[in-house]
């Protein structure tokens, strides 16, 4: 049985240098005998455009590669480990995929028992940003339809959902094209990055100083971090509040354990108290709909409340998950009387007033009196929020100020 194929991922959208850094690593490997996976819709032509170093050029179609059972992904990746000819592979994402998708797919287990992951091994999950086109990106209400990115016609995601989900999956984020940008433009990206991703490793990309040893067999992917869900989640878990950064960046987590009334975490939403807030999200209680989850999201203009199922006090212990882990984990946070229900949200912003924030998030919790009046009578409170059947409840929080870089 050959060993487990060690793999680097290469995530970012369009335009963001994916590639030419791809170029720059495989130039700079000493003895590695090199197969590289690039998507369909990459604009490289393997046979007329050389790769000096690499040993197996492989093209696919991968989409958004976000299906944790990606045949042609797999098939492709598992071939190439068999074969026990390469020391390493990279694959090349296209400009739409999720990172969390591909890690899935190297998790995948077929209805034979087969896994991926006993052929190859994640070892790192690098995300490219471009310096220079960033924060249009991240203050962009368009949608990956309007780029010409989308995979199909029932693409609807947007362009900031996908680039947060990009970099908050990252184990390394590269920034690109620093040269053209101020100094404390990069310094201040550097510093939303930070918020965004604890855990990652910034590169300032530089092709005189590139370090391959920060982008291959470093050892830095952690199969738990798909169990464990996004970075926001663990930084739930990590920071209730911290103090500002150089660039006024901090973060805020508000929980409690009463709902909130539809229409009143409505109009918090859109008010000023949200100025500032670039990144927030969680798990959010409305009365209206008391045993349903609301998962809060918003990234620069782009935010809503979409469903993500019913609360573990709504099931049966039956339907729990079967790691005693999970399970301790959910009779830990359990209120006596509601169970697992709360709001728990997390928020990143620049020169934001964290108290501003959490008296706006509790002027939404019902009253004494409303909770006096019990689940029944909640469900007839005014809920302007899209129902979660029809609609994923996103919308564009679109203000006065359009300024597309971060104040220093």
């Amino acid at each position: 049985m050959p060993r487990q194929l060690p793999v680097t991922v290469l995530s970012g959208l369009p335009e963001v240098g994916k590639t030419t850094l791809l170029r720059q690593i495989i130039g700079k490997q000493d003895g590695h005998k090199i197969a590289v996976i690039v998507n369909g819709l990459m604009p490289i032509d393997p046979a007329t455009d050389r790769w000096d170093g690499v040993a197996k050029f492989v093209r696919l179609d991968m989409g958004c590669a976000c299906c944790s059972a990606n045949e042609e992904l797999i098939e492709a990746v598992a071939s190439l480990a068999r074969t026990g000819e390469y020391d390493y592979l990279f694959i090349e994402s296209g400009g739409a995929s999720e990172p969390l998708g591909i890690a899935e797919t190297f998790a995948y287990v077929d209805e034979d028992g087969q896994c991926l992951h006993d052929l190859a091994r994640l070892d790192t999950m690098v995300t490219v940003v471009n310096a220079k086109t960033f924060m249009v990106d991240f203050h962009s209400s368009d949608e990956l339809f309007d780029r010409g990115i989308a995979v199909d016609e029932a693409d609807d995601r947007n362009i900031v959902d996908l680039l947060v989900d990009q970099v908050e999956f990252a184990d390394v984020i590269v920034i690109t094209n620093v040269d053209r940008v101020k100094k404390s433009e990069v310094a201040a990206l550097e510093s939303l990055l930070t918020r965004l991703n604890p855990e990652a490793h910034l590169l300032r990309a530089s092709p005189e100083n590139l370090d391959v040893s920060e982008l291959m067999d470093t050892g830095r992917f952690d199969p738990e971090k798909v169990s464990e869900g996004p970075e926001w989640q663990r930084s739930i878990r990590a920071v209730e509040r911290s103090s500002p950064d150089d660039h006024g960046f901090s973060s805020l987590v508000f929980k409690a354990r009463r709902p909130v009334h539809p229409d009143r975490f409505y109009e918090f939403v859109q008010a000023a108290a949200l100025d500032g807030v670039v990144r927030s999200k969680g798990f959010v209680w409305l009365a209206s709909r008391h045993d349903w989850v609301g998962l809060w999201s918003q990234a620069g203009k782009v935010c809503g409340l979409s469903g993500a199922g019913s609360w573990w006090a709504t099931a049966s212990e039956d339907e729990w998950p079967e790691s005693p882990q999970a399970r301790a984990e959910i009779v830990e946070g359990f209120d006596p009387e509601f169970g697992d229900r709360r709001q728990e949200v997390i928020f990143i912003g620049q020169n934001i007033d964290p108290d501003l924030v959490r008296r706006g998030f509790e002027a939404c919790l019902l009253t004494d009196a409303e909770m006096a009046l019990g689940p029944e009578l909640w469900a007839e409170f005014d809920d302007p929020w899209p129902s979660w059947d029809d609609d994923d409840g996103m919308f564009s929080h679109e203000d006065d100020d359009d300024d597309d870089e971060f104040t220093d």
